[in-house]
């Protein structure tokens, strides 16, 4: 699938990362920085070029209630990352997406914030590890695994993002969403040293650092959407 989408498919809204040939972000997003890359292929490899983003939400209005909010999610409150693999190659870390700006994977941080949920895809299976806070309930615990959600017969994965939710869907059938206290800290949570508010989105390694790495993930888009159906 690698070949089917380029720089050119990216609509207004979008923020668009070429991983493989072009290696280029097009277009710009509200609240989406650069932070490195996109990087040279490694060892000439398709899909393999690395990057890293910081997104910074918005604050729900003061009338949201309950855990998650449950009216449409305007302004920067709910992301969407949709990311097309390679048909060919891919292994190891294809993406990672954190609350913590040192996640890198299986729950791990540098102590940054005690928010620090992340998804991970590593070879066939996507993970879930939740949050820190207070070191009780969520304990940085595996929350949910998606065995083979990354396999060769999939090209598409997306996610939604907001405060305490995450949905994952892919084009071989996955569909989950899940609304919980231990994910996503995204509405200005008080934690020792940090104000949540943002997520870093890392492409073939790790949000932390280049030492835990892969490479498949070929294409990605982000966006700004009004629910997890967009």
């Amino acid at each position: 699938m690698s070949d089917l989408y380029t720089i050119s498919d990216c609509q207004p809204g979008e923020m668009c990362v070429d991983l493989n040939q072009k290696g280029t972000v097009s277009g710009s997003l509200s609240g989406v920085t650069t932070l490195t890359g996109p990087t040279g292929l490694q060892d000439g490899k398709e899909c393999s070029r690395q990057a890293t983003f910081k997104v910074t939400f918005d604050k729900l209005p003061s009338s949201s209630t309950g855990l998650c909010h449950t009216d449409i999610y305007t302004q920067r409150r709910m992301l969407k990352v949709q990311m097309y693999f390679s048909d060919k190659y891919r292994n190891l870390w294809m993406f990672n997406i954190g609350d913590s700006p040192s996640n890198d994977g299986w729950s791990g941080d540098y102590g940054d914030t005690e928010y620090e949920a992340e998804i991970q895809a590593v070879s066939q299976t996507v993970a879930v590890y939740a949050n820190n806070v207070n070191r009780t309930d969520c304990r940085a615990q595996l929350l949910y695994q998606y065995n083979g959600a990354t396999n060769t017969s999939t090209s598409k994965v997306n996610v939604w993002i907001a405060n305490h939710y995450l949905k994952v869907a892919n084009d071989n059938g996955l569909c989950e969403r899940n609304c919980n206290k231990c994910l996503y800290g995204l509405n200005g949570q008080y934690t020792p040293g940090s104000i949540n508010q943002d997520i870093h989105v890392a492409a073939n390694r790790v949000v932390a650092g280049s030492y835990r790495n892969g490479y498949g993930l070929c294409f990605m888009k982000m966006s700004w959407v009004g629910g997890p159906e967009v």
